[in-house]
């Protein structure tokens, strides 16, 4: 290729890259990223600079636990909080096993835990934790959330190049362009959600919020044929007799669900059901159990556009409460247990 070849064509790459990038800082005055959430790789990261009284795992509800470790945090308690975005209890478990008991069971060269602090556990959770994908095999959400490039690395080296492990390429490759909304966009659609929301009436706005709540009533009612694995169960069960072990009091939450997406059908089935499983567990096991998932002063307008998460301001609204009711007890002292007799 000739010299004003290979110009013309930089040229080319060039102003492509200069309209994509305008293209890009024009959405963001229309649609702008979203606030950055935490991570798998937060949660380890603040539970490696510190030594926490309390530890928080579960889905990504588990963020609405920020404003409740805020709070304690005021108090002289120190909690840590490990969302796994998408997770069910087999993700969980792997982010247990795989990323915090290293942390958990590290000692210095005398041989003591170079952490011993922590003396509870919280698993938050929902009904959906305990749905069933697929045939046993992982979760999609663990190469893009909880894996390290080491176990990237063990998987392509075991299985090469494949779409699954191709999921942590995708996120890294996210973050790395955290600063475009066209990459954060991607898998998300929120640009279109926010020109739409420009272009349409408030009687639009009605209708359609409308017909998404009936559409997650519905979801949950169907859900109770699926939401019942007995693999997730038994993951469940060991995180619980592993921590358990260590001497961690374990509270299972049942986390507040969006009160209009919640029918009697399926008050009576999928909800039922699983509250009624948790509570079987506490009596086989010695288990805290909070209930939650109604009767909290949490209305439809707490919630996100998705009917799923709190909102900032509902959970400041959830952590207010929470702590003058079903979570005081994390305002009481328990002592440190005694980490001499643990396994190595």
């Amino acid at each position: 290729m000739g010299g004003s070849s290979k110009s013309s064509l930089l040229g080319v790459i060039a102003g492509a890259v200069l309209v994509v990038a305008a293209a890009d800082v024009a959405l963001q005055q229309l649609a702008p990223i979203p606030a950055r959430i935490i991570e798998v790789d937060d949660g380890v990261r603040a539970y490696e600079e510190s030594d926490p009284d309390v530890f928080v795992l579960g889905s990504s509800h588990t963020r609405s636990f920020g404003p409740v470790r805020d709070a304690l945090a005021k108090e002289g308690v120190v909690m840590t909080l490990v969302p796994v975005e998408w997770g069910t209890f087999h993700s969980y478990e792997w982010v247990l096993d795989h990323r915090i008991k290293p942390l958990l069971e590290e000692r210095d060269a005398g041989g003591a835990l170079g952490r011993s602090r922590l003396s509870r556990a919280i698993l938050v959770t929902t009904f959906f934790d305990m749905c069933s994908f697929g045939q046993g095999g992982d979760s999609s959400n663990l190469p893009a959330r909880a894996w390290t490039g080491s176990d990237f690395l063990a998987d392509v080296v075991r299985n090469g190049l494949t779409d699954f492990n191709r999921n942590y390429l995708q996120t890294r490759y996210a973050r790395a362009l955290s600063f475009s909304v066209l990459v954060q966009n991607h898998g998300h659609d929120f640009i279109l959600d926010r020109l739409s929301d420009r272009m349409r009436s408030p009687e639009t706005v009605r209708r359609l919020r409308e017909a998404g709540i009936e559409g997650a009533r519905s979801a949950m009612e169907a859900e109770y044929a699926t939401c019942n694995d007995a693999r997730e169960q038994a993951a469940l069960e060991r995180m619980v007799d592993y921590l358990g072990g260590r001497q961690v009091e374990v509270t299972v939450v049942l986390f507040p669900l969006m009160p209009s997406i919640v029918s009697d059908t399926s008050r009576a089935t999928t909800l039922r059901r699983y509250a009624d499983w948790i509570a079987d567990l506490a009596r086989r096991k010695p288990i805290r159990v909070v209930d939650i998932t109604e009767g909290t002063p949490l209305v439809d307008d707490d919630f996100q556009r998705d009917r799923d998460h709190v909102s900032p301001e509902g959970n400041k609204k959830f952590a207010a409460w929470s702590l003058e009711h079903d979570l005081a007890y994390l305002r009481e002292a328990r002592p440190t247990p005694s980490r001499a007799a643990l396994p190595r």
